[in-house]
């Protein structure tokens, strides 16, 4: 994705003051370390190609693709969310851009049995994987499980020779994750979880509770059945994080093909996330309210769509909760009928509203 403008936020835990416990609205780190005791500007800059500067992770990765970023159910569960770069939009979703810098962190509390499962998967040894791309900008990642805490750095354009031997450039790499992998050794037992408001409405367990397949076709104007599905086979810190604080978030697919229709995602009590959000997101556009049939206040909706609609985002706060919506089958190669993806995206959360509310 192209650069864009961002709003100036201050990172969730850029902070040297912990955060206070009778403030108990929002979810606070549960480790005993913000950020700053993982890396600084100055460390993440003499590591990367270019100086960089502390950023919100959520809001980098909602300028580059619209879905809820693993930033907040990490958050939601206690852990860190950290970032130093340049502020170009990136997501990993996305693959890497090219301008992008930076350095990221996330911290995900009591995940030996998400960590089991990573494990399971890619064949770790010794509970830590360092990997590395030599294509400029080097790319390199780290997860560990330090202590009970599932830790994944990040690092978009390491400041290293690339025609160095593999193993050479991902020592160097483990050099600039080590400072944060220490201080995470050497953590607290986490502090209680979170708890959501009273008030927040519980959600069902599953996708289909929320909205049918079948409701999903009906809004799109499909005859052709319609499926949906989770998980892609891998798994990693961000699948952890929301199977852990919500579920995996949902595909629509046009049955008997690989045509993707769009996703359904959400965040129990997350509230606090998407008002955060919405003054960020800039992908693919910045958001507008929009007023959907059955909800009331104090919930809201706001909507985002790409040129000529062709992708529709619409992020919901029902009874507390943060629901996303997406309808974008721009990924399909397969021809399809004409959609009408706005009015399609608006006609699923709707029916999502309905569903949850009761």
């Amino acid at each position: 994705p192209s650069p864009s403008a961002t709003v100036a936020v201050p990172p969730p835990a850029e902070t040297t003051e912990a955060p206070s416990a009778d403030t108990p609205s929002t979810p606070q780190p549960r480790l005993g370390l913000l950020c700053p005791d993982l890396s600084s500007e100055e460390d993440a800059s003499a590591a990367l190609t270019e100086g960089v500067t502390a950023h919100n992770p959520a809001q980098t990765s909602l300028g580059a693709y619209a879905q809820i970023p693993e930033a907040y159910p990490v958050r939601a569960l206690g852990g860190l969310a950290c970032e130093w770069s340049n502020g170009i939009p990136m997501s990993d979703k996305r693959g890497t851009v090219p301008e992008y810098v930076g350095l990221e962190y996330f911290v995900l509390p009591e995940a030996q049995a998400q960590w089991d499962q990573y494990v399971g998967t890619y064949q770790v040894v010794d509970d830590e994987q360092v990997y590395c791309t030599v294509d400029a900008p080097i790319y390199c990642t780290i997860n560990t499980l330090v202590n009970g805490y599932w830790v994944e750095g990040v690092l978009s354009g390491l400041a290293v020779d690339p025609s160095l031997p593999d193993a050479d450039i991902q020592s160097a790499a483990r050099e600039v994750f080590a400072p944060a992998v220490d201080a995470v050794s050497s953590a607290v037992a986490p502090g209680a979880l979170w708890v959501a408001p009273e008030e927040t409405v519980p959600l069902p367990g599953s996708c289909d509770e929320m909205v049918t397949p079948t409701e999903v076709a009906t809004a799109l104007g499909l005859e052709q059945e319609v499926r949906s599905t989770t998980g892609g086979g891998g798994w990693s810190l961000s699948s952890a994080a929301f199977d852990t604080a919500a579920e995996l978030p949902c595909s629509w697919i046009l049955n008997g093909s690989d045509a993707g229709l769009g996703t359904l995602t959400w965040l129990p009590g997350g509230r606090w996330a998407a008002e955060e959000a919405m003054t960020v997101a800039t992908h693919p556009s910045t958001p507008e309210p929009v007023e959907l049939v059955g909800m009331a206040e104090p919930d809201s909706a706001d909507i985002r769509c790409s040129d000529s609609d062709t992708a529709c985002t619409i992020d919901m706060i029902v009874g507390g909760n943060w629901i996303q919506v997406t309808v974008d089958t721009s990924g399909t190669s397969q021809t399809l009928p004409p959609i009408d993806i706005r009015g399609g995206a608006t006609t699923i959360a709707e029916t999502v509203v309905a569903n949850v509310s009761g």
